[in-house]
């Protein structure tokens, strides 16, 4: 029996260490009431995945000419995120947040900060 509780331990300790975590996983193209954006776990196509990169994200991209407006929506998973916060480009925005300190922390609207506080 002890060796049985050694392996499982080995086993989520390794996957861990792997990366591997659960994030939620959709795309919307904007829609306010869209599950993607407001509620990703009742996203009904493949809402979760095993994540085999570091860090579970969020992407909520808008135009600059028309702040506040989501043109597109992204929760998945990788491995070299862009930093959190607000990243210019010429003619849009991207609000970017990414996590890694639990399984499915890629929750919220985009614009703020993941940390454990905002999961409870």
């Amino acid at each position: 029996m002890s060796r049985f509780i050694l392996l499982a331990v080995l086993a989520v300790l390794c996957s861990t260490a792997k990366g591997e975590i659960l994030c939620y996983s959709c795309l919307s193209q904007g829609g306010a009431d869209d599950a993607c954006i407001t509620n990703p776990a009742a996203v009904t196509n493949n809402p979760i995945v095993q994540c085999k990169y570091k860090y579970c994200t969020i992407r909520r991209l808008e135009y600059k000419s028309d702040p506040g407006t989501i043109f597109s929506f992204l929760r998945g998973c990788e491995d070299d995120p862009l930093p959190n916060g607000e990243n210019n480009g010429e003619d849009i925005v991207v609000w970017a947040q990414s996590c890694n300190f639990a399984d499915l922390c890629n929750v919220g609207d985009g614009l703020e900060e993941i940390t454990p506080e905002s999961l409870a």
